[in-house]
């Protein structure tokens, strides 16, 4: 699923301007970041409330395409300088992590990965 449709079905608000349209083949959720680091495959799109600078690093160290977060969450402007200058895309939506969870899977985003 590309990450303009990603955009498009769950009303995304992408918060680190202009991004690459690229696949986003799985999906991970996780609030956790010593659990995001362990599993999150590459090319996923990491679904969560956590809107901290320390996200990014965690982003950038398992290449996740997008940070989707739930409930409305918003990182601080310092989080947001972060991402664009490390290329990381952060999007922020009113739907909750299963109902997120939910459109992503059955738009074809996988959540088994080997």
């Amino acid at each position: 699923m590309k990450i303009s449709e990603i955009i498009e079905k769950i009303k995304l608000n992408i918060l680190t301007g202009d991004y690459e349209d690229s696949e986003v083949i799985f999906g991970y959720v996780s609030d956790m970041l010593s659990d995001v680091m362990g599993h999150a495959p590459s090319e996923s799109a990491l679904i969560t409330i956590l809107a901290h600078e320390n996200v990014i690093a965690v982003a950038m160290l398992r290449d996740i395409s997008i940070i989707i977060l739930v409930n409305n969450r918003k990182p601080d402007q310092k989080t947001i300088e972060k991402a664009v200058e490390e290329g990381i895309i952060i999007g922020s939506t009113e739907l909750s992590a299963f109902e997120v969870s939910g459109i992503l899977y059955n738009g074809g985003v996988s959540g088994k990965y080997e």
